[in-house]
């Protein structure tokens, strides 16, 4: 629910999850994204290279390391972009681990959104999508 803690959550897991990253080098490494600020319907393929290179890496490294290094993607607010998203025909891919270009990195991904922004439907097609494997 709105107001719960999700994106103070979110930067706490983070925070640990460097921790743990830091202490041993084969732990996935943490990105928070804060869909909000970088969200832009325009170039939904390149969100994560947008946000790694807003943390000054550049697309050389993150070709080098997109699929080799194992990340954690933090991806916090999908429901505040969801109706840009929704609008988004985007080939009528509905599903945000395609739109998002996820496939490409060897990345578990945690994403927070508001129980009430998004009914059943939107959930199993956008979040869930037609592979029930991912978690």
């Amino acid at each position: 629910k709105s107001g719960s803690g999700k994106s103070i959550f979110c930067r706490h897991l983070e925070k640990s999850l460097w921790d743990n990253y830091s202490n041993d080098s084969k732990q996935p490494i943490p990105v928070y994204i804060s869909l909000p600020k970088v969200y832009n319907k325009n170039n939904e393929k390149d969100i994560i290279f947008q946000t790694l290179k807003g943390k000054h890496i550049n697309k050389e490294i993150m070709e080098a390391i997109c699929e080799k290094v194992l990340f954690i993607f933090i991806v916090d607010g999908f429901d505040e972009i969801f109706d840009k998203y929704n609008e988004n025909d985007n080939n009528n891919e509905k599903y945000f681990y395609n739109r998002f270009n996820l496939n490409q990195w060897n990345a578990n991904v945690i994403v927070t959104c508001r129980s009430e922004a998004l009914n059943d439907n939107d959930i199993n097609t956008t979040l869930i999508g037609t592979n029930k494997n991912q978690r």
